[in-house]
C-alpha cells in the first residue's frame, strides 16, 4: 500500500511548528524574562528594583536590555550616574588629586615644595650656609667647627675685602720703591734696604694668612665651592707662593 502524500497544508504546519520549536527566543523576549526574574529577586530581599540595586545588576540589567528602547537608555543613564559617581569618590578619596591628574601639576607642586623649603631655610637663618660652604673643608673641618666658623665669620665681613684691597694698594707702592741697585754688593750698609724688605716680609705675611682663612672657610680644592674652583684664586696662590720664596 502506498501512504497518501503530504497535502500542502500539513508541511507548512509541520515546518512552522518545526521552526518555533528550534527558533532561538528573540532579544526582546529574553531582555523582558531577564528584567522580570531581577524583579522578582529583588522584591525577595525587600528592595524596590532600580533605586538601591547594585552598580553589577544595574549593568548587567542595561546590557541585557540594550536594544529595547526607553527601559535600555534608562539603564544606560544609570549605569553611567553610578560610574561617574564613583570617579567622584575615588578622587575624593586621594590625598592629591591634582598631583595624580597630570605631570605638569606634579611638577608645579615640586616646585611649590622647594620654593617653601628655600623660605623656611632662609627664615630659620641657618648659618653658615650649607648651600654657600661645603659640608667638610680639609676633609676635617665640618661647618660646626669653631675655628671654621671664625674663618666664616671673618671672611664674610664686609670690612674684609676692602682691607685685603688696601693691602694690595700699599704693596704695590712698596714694590714700585723698590731700588734694583741697592744690594749688599754696592751699599754694604743701607738703611732703606733693610726697611723695604722687612714691609715685604710683612705684606707676604699677610697675604699668606689671607689664603689660609679662606682655604680653612672654603677648602682647597675638593668640593663645589672649594678656593680653587674660583679662577681668581688661581692669582692669588701664584702671588703668595713667590713672596714666600722671595
Amino acid at each position: 500500500q502506498m501512504s497518501p502524500l503530504p497535502t500542502v497544508g500539513s508541511q507548512c504546519k509541520e515546518l512552522l511548528f518545526s521552526g518555533k520549536q528550534d527558533m532561538p527566543p528573540s532579544p526582546i523576549q529574553g531582555s523582558q524574562s531577564h528584567l522580570a526574574s531581577q524583579r522578582s529577586r529583588s522584591s525577595k530581599e525587600g528592595r524596590f528594583f532600580g533605586q538601591q540595586a547594585p552598580v553589577s545588576v544595574i549593568g548587567r540589567v542595561a546590557r541585557a536590555g540594550g536594544g529595547v528602547g526607553a527601559t535600555g537608555n534608562h539603564m544606560n543613564g544609570t549605569q553611567q550616574t553610578a560610574q561617574s559617581q564613583h570617579r567622584e569618590e575615588a578622587a575624593s578619596r586621594s590625598p592629591c588629586p591634582s598631583v595624580a591628574s597630570s605631570t605638569g601639576s606634579r611638577s608645579s607642586v615640586a616646585l611649590s615644595v622647594r620654593r617653601r623649603q628655600r623660605k623656611q631655610l632662609n627664615s630659620e637663618n641657618i648659618w653658615p650656609d650649607p648651600h654657600k660652604y661645603n659640608t667638610r673643608s680639609l676633609y676635617l673641618l665640618t661647618l660646626d667647627n669653631p675655628l671654621r666658623r671664625l674663618a666664616i665669620k671673618g671672611i664674610e665681613c664686609k670690612w674684609w675685602d676692602r682691607a685685603v684691597l688696601a693691602l694690595i694698594f700699599f704693596n704695590t707702592i712698596q714694590l714700585a720703591l723698590y731700588d734694583p741697585f741697592d744690594i749688599p754688593a754696592l751699599k754694604p750698609v743701607s738703611v732703606q734696604r733693610d726697611i723695604m724688605d722687612s714691609i715685604g716680609i710683612a705684606f707676604s705675611a699677610v697675604f699668606l694668612a689671607e689664603c689660609l682663612v679662606k682655604i680653612t672657610a672654603m677648602g682647597f680644592v675638593v668640593g663645589p665651592r672649594a678656593y680653587l674652583k674660583d679662577s681668581w684664586n688661581y692669582l692669588d696662590v701664584v702671588v703668595v707662593v713667590i713672596g714666600v720664596i722671595d
